[in-house]
């Protein structure tokens, strides 16, 4: 009984840790690098912001599909209403996609 127990549960483990990840996660507190504005295509203001990792961040990374902090650092995030202030504190969850970056 008790190795039958085990080895469902080593074959339960070895599938969940067999899914690969659909999209990785970070969670992060820290302040903005705000870019300056670019004009689109369509002659539309684009705003862009970074985590600025001169100053302290604090972060959390996922358990299940973890996120690394490095690709994150050029990282340029879309500031739809071109509110971000320099150095104004973020706090949100980085997801990477695909190849891409958003921050929610």
């Amino acid at each position: 009984m008790l190795k039958s127990f085990l080895f469902m549960l080593l074959l339960s483990s070895s599938v969940v840790f067999s899914m690969e990840c659909q999209q990785r996660e970070i969670q992060i507190q820290g302040f903005a690098k705000v870019l300056p504005p670019e004009l689109g295509d369509v002659h539309e203001t684009i705003c862009r912001f970074q985590i600025d990792f001169s100053k302290p961040i604090r972060f959390s990374v996922s358990q299940v599909c973890p996120l690394d902090l490095d690709p994150i650092r050029d990282v340029q995030f879309i500031d739809n209403d071109c509110e971000m202030k320099q150095g104004a504190e973020v706090s949100g969850v980085i997801v990477e996609k695909n190849g891409f970056y958003f921050f929610e």
